[in-house]
């Protein structure tokens, strides 16, 4: 490291994005002054109006391709985005021959970086990614699909274990769309078709940031010892720290079919939780509440305020459902919505 320091470069985390023209020997031999023309200008477009939009930064330019870092994914990727409507633009009046069209391949790792240039293997896997895609394919690696939102940041496709010209291990890529490009709600796994999963967000009111992940993960917890709700998992809700989102879009971007939000008030030696549960698809109001106990049974784990609006949370899920279910047609009611009304017939 302090040869590389000595040596002015420096090792930095970035996410890395390698463009690529698709065919570009063809293209210079059937019409070279053209796409000469065409190239150059859309690389200014990049360099110049995109890429300050995006907080990114021209690597290289080469004649058939570009190099691009970024501090983070999602501005990489929203980057590669924006570019497809300026090619259709560049493309508009040419015939399929002389149509220039690109893949891109987004990676994120550290990479050794001075003043003109990047270096690594992180930048090798992104080039090899671009590579792997079809004309029109942005390939994403798993590294950098860990740091985007699914329905936020992109629409995604796990392509599998991929292998990877000239690298010895599988690399996972997946395929990435623009937002509402395709399905718009993800389909939960077959397995949480019959648990409706919750979404907790952090508790808001007179408490700072960590005391309301920290009350959201008591009341997540308190969710997850029951058989019928299935909690989204914290981590796919700490993703979306710091994104300026709605709370129902927050929770959708978490794959939830409902989400909690809660309003914590301190008193003299009580505290009082103000909860609303709403519906993720539909954003509707399925409940709201409140519970009234002593600030002490914060510290109680078997009777303390998690529990207690958990239990609340249940009850106010399964009548809704069951209400849901007495007047709507079997085939639109969900899996959880037909179990919970089964059971309910069978113990009548």
């Amino acid at each position: 490291m302090e040869d590389f320091a000595r040596a002015g470069m420096r090792r930095v985390r970035r996410a890395v994005c390698v463009v690529d023209m698709v065919e570009s020997v063809r293209l210079m031999q059937v019409a070279e002054a053209d796409t000469i023309e065409r190239w150059r200008g859309f690389v200014r477009w990049v360099r110049d109006e995109l890429l300050p939009v995006h907080s990114g930064r021209m690597v290289k330019s080469l004649g058939d391709g570009m190099l691009l870092e970024f501090a983070q994914v999602p501005a990489a990727l929203s980057c590669a985005f924006a570019m497809w409507p300026q090619l259709a633009h560049l493309n508009a009046g040419r015939d399929a021959q002389t149509r220039i069209h690109l893949r891109v391949g987004v990676h994120v790792a550290e990479v050794v970086a001075d003043e003109f240039d990047i270096y690594g293997a992180g930048v090798n896997v992104a080039a090899r990614l671009a590579a792997l895609g079809a004309p029109g394919d942005v390939v994403v690696s798993s590294q950098a699909r860990d740091e985007l939102l699914p329905v936020i940041d992109a629409e995604l496709e796990d392509l599998g274990e991929c292998f990877l010209k000239h690298m010895p291990q599988p690399q996972r890529a997946f395929k990435a769309w623009p937002p509402g490009a395709r399905a718009t709600w993800p389909r939960a796994a077959a397995a949480d078709t019959l648990t409706p999963g919750v979404a907790v967000l952090p508790f808001e009111g007179e408490l700072d940031a960590a005391e309301g992940a920290a009350l959201a993960d008591d009341l997540l917890a308190a969710i997850g010892r029951s058989t019928v709700l299935r909690p989204v998992a914290r981590r796919s809700v700490a993703m979306l720290a710091g994104r300026a989102l709605p709370p129902l879009l927050f929770a959708r971007a978490a794959r939830a079919h409902f989400a909690v939000s809660a309003r914590l008030q301190r008193g003299a030696g009580h505290m009082r939780v103000q909860w609303q549960l709403h519906e993720v698809r539909s954003g509707e109001l399925v409940r709201e509440g409140h519970w009234q106990g002593p600030m002490l049974s914060l510290l109680h784990p078997s009777d303390n305020m998690a529990s207690a609006v958990a239990m609340q949370l249940l009850e106010a899920l399964v009548q809704g459902q069951l209400r849901i279910a007495h007047h709507t047609a079997l085939s639109n009611l969900p899996a959880y919505a037909l179990l919970l009304r089964a059971v309910a017939l069978m113990h009548r």
